[in-house]
């Protein structure tokens, strides 16, 4: 109950609470031997993480998490952390294979975050045209899962967003329309 409270506080705007909340729910999954659960602890730790701009924090949580899932035999949480781990530390290769793997699980969430990440890598890279159109494609997506994945979530999109907008607004423009 606790991982969900901190994912209703994270977002609903409450980054210190929800904190608080996976933390609580980390240390009550590891006391108790619930691998899963502290596994899911970790991942909802680590997407707060993320977008409140501590990515290095994030990394080693995601890194156990893709570690334990390997160890366990996969589950829920094995494909969205091997995706956020790969966006976090900008590995473009991985993120193709989490997107590929993605798309043939028919997971709209870890495939549009996937294509968001990949997005970010292209607009950084200044590959301005596809970082736009992995940009639509995860946009156009986006309804299936919205009940599940918000801006909160979309690091990489707001990222991908400021870096098209820096450099072109036409771009910019296009995509804040969608």
């Amino acid at each position: 109950h606790l991982g969900s409270l901190g994912r209703v506080q994270h977002r609903a705007g409450h980054p210190e609470d929800a904190a608080d909340s996976f933390d609580r729910s980390l240390a009550t999954a590891t006391a108790s031997g619930d691998g899963r659960m502290a596994a899911t602890a970790r991942l909802n730790l680590a997407r707060l993480l993320r977008s409140t701009g501590q990515g290095a924090a994030a990394i080693s949580l995601l890194r156990e998490n893709v570690e334990w899932y390997a160890g366990a035999g996969g589950g829920d949480g094995a494909l969205l952390s091997r995706c956020l781990l790969a966006a976090e530390t900008d590995d473009r290769d991985s993120l193709k294979e989490v997107l590929s793997a993605a798309r043939a699980d028919e997971n709209h969430l870890v495939t549009i975050l996937a294509l968001d990440g990949l997005a970010r890598l292209s607009a950084d890279a200044g590959e301005r045209g596809r970082a736009t159109e992995l940009l639509a494609e995860a946009d156009a997506l986006h309804p299936t899962v919205a009940h599940l994945l918000d801006d909160t979530d979309r690091h990489d999109r707001a990222a991908a967003l400021t870096a098209l907008a820096a450099g072109s607004p036409r771009d910019f423009q296009r995509l804040t329309l969608l």
